[in-house]
């Protein structure tokens, strides 16, 4: 799901400079060199640097459950409070995929277990779902809340589960956090041109 102004019904959008926000370099996103090349700020690294895979994952939670707060502290503030719900579907859209695409396909051929692979995608699903009705919600603090129990369930069953695992299979989580870092960089970039 690609979030833009025009995701959202028109009385429900932000002025055009509200959206300058949410590009690349006012979420973190440096460019280094050439657009290929952009990566998270918080993320970035030299290539052969990778981060370890549930660390990356990881700091996607971390960096979702500060979202959340800040939200929740956001008050009366409904510009504020729906700038930071584009950026909490935003981020929460951009996890999933790269755990999608990467992770979990690599977790269900080292650990075998393709169930637990499953319930996370219905998961995800889940999570996607309650993102995609967040432009026409007429509560968005409920919408984001709802978003948020299911986000918070799916991530401590994910450190529980998963990465557990994940830790104790062998995988070659800095392998794969060097194709995660590298899929951000070429969503930064496709962000960046859009």
């Amino acid at each position: 799901m690609r979030l833009t102004s025009r995701s959202w019904p028109a009385d429900r959008r932000l002025p055009a400079s509200a959206y300058r926000r949410l590009e690349p370099a006012a979420l973190g996103w440096r460019r280094v060199a050439s657009r290929r090349a952009c990566t998270p700020a918080s993320q970035h690294r030299r290539s052969t640097m990778a981060q370890d895979a549930i660390a990356l994952l990881e700091a996607d939670h971390q960096r979702v459950e500060g979202l959340f707060r800040e939200f929740k502290s956001a008050g009366g503030d409904p510009a504020a409070k729906l700038h930071l719900a584009q950026i909490i579907c935003m981020e929460l859209t951009l996890h999933a995929m790269v755990e999608e695409e990467i992770f979990y396909p690599a977790f269900a051929t080292a650990v075998g277990d393709e169930q637990l692979v499953e319930h996370a995608r219905k998961e995800h699903q889940r999570v996607k779902e309650l993102i995609a009705r967040v432009p026409q919600a007429e509560n968005l603090d409920g919408a984001i809340e709802a978003i948020w129990r299911n986000a918070l369930e799916h991530i401590e069953e994910e450190r529980r589960d998963i990465f557990t695992k994940a830790k104790a299979s062998g995988m070659e989580l800095a392998t794969l956090g060097g194709r995660i870092q590298s899929r951000r960089a070429e969503v930064a970039t496709t962000v960046q041109e859009a």
